[in-house]
């Protein structure tokens, strides 16, 4: 049964892409009024969202894949039937704190400190999978860059999202040059490792806005540009992403036609 999240949208025929490349080393960034600051060899971004962990996850992943990154990602909700993303990451190995937990509206929320860490591709729960549904399209790219191999399994809604997004994310990861097998239900992932570069390319999202920002983070660690087709309903999804993202010092260029 479909867990509600996530739905096919109508076309809107219009079409929006854009490129994103590697950052430089010695980036930082002032987003939403927070300082600035940077060590000489790190990334530092202070970022503040809304209280949705789902938009989180982009973030949570593109901070532990990039070497040198030490991100913190304020007023972000971590009700437990959300945080499947964070449990996740964690297995693998990611540097991820709490920094302080209250209440807001009623919800849990916490100030998250995310810092690059070597991955370790793990099989994934089937127990966390309806609690990250959402989120895997981004949980594949840190698979693919993660030591080892990763499994999901158990996992078929995905087939009926915005894309089919296992297919998807598998032909997006081929076209940077990761090894997979799609299963009918998931999907075997070998990662790159601490050392691997993913390829440059371009990816099709399919009008799907998790896949174009999933891809969006993979730049972190590409070889060259990745661009990345049909990206409008990006908007709809996360106000604010690509300037967010420019912001955090990610080369982002938009093309519509």
């Amino acid at each position: 049964p479909s867990s509600g999240r996530d739905t096919r949208p109508e076309s809107s025929g219009k079409t929006l892409s854009w490129s994103a490349s590697r950052l430089s080393a010695k980036s930082s960034a002032e987003i939403s009024g927070a300082r600035r600051a940077a060590a000489s060899s790190a990334i530092c971004w202070f970022v503040a969202l809304d209280r949705s962990g789902s938009s989180a996850a982009f973030f949570l992943v593109g901070a532990s894949i990039c070497p040198g990154a030490d991100l913190t990602l304020k007023h972000v909700g971590i009700n437990p039937t959300r945080v499947g993303v964070i449990t996740i990451l964690r297995a693998m190995g990611a540097d991820i704190q709490y920094l302080r937990e209250y209440v807001a509206g009623g919800e849990p929320v916490a100030d998250i400190r995310v810092r690059y860490a070597p991955l370790r591709g793990i099989q994934i729960p089937e127990e966390q999978v309806p609690l990250a549904i959402d989120e895997f399209p981004v949980l594949f790219i840190a698979a693919a860059c993660a030591e080892g191999t990763t499994v999901l399994s158990g996992a078929e809604e995905l087939r009926v999202k915005e894309s089919d997004r296992i297919q998807t994310m598998a032909d997006g990861l081929a076209e940077l040059g990761v090894k997979h097998q799609v299963q009918p239900d998931g999907i075997v992932i070998e990662g790159l490792g601490a050392a691997g570069k993913l390829g440059q390319g371009t990816i099709n999202s399919h009008g799907d806005h998790r896949i174009a920002m999933a891809f969006t983070m993979a730049s972190l660690r590409a070889s060259g540009p990745i661009r990345i087709l049909d990206c409008n309903n990006v908007a709809t999804s996360f106000p604010g992403f690509a300037e967010l993202v420019k912001g955090c010092g990610i080369p982002l260029s938009q093309q519509r036609g």
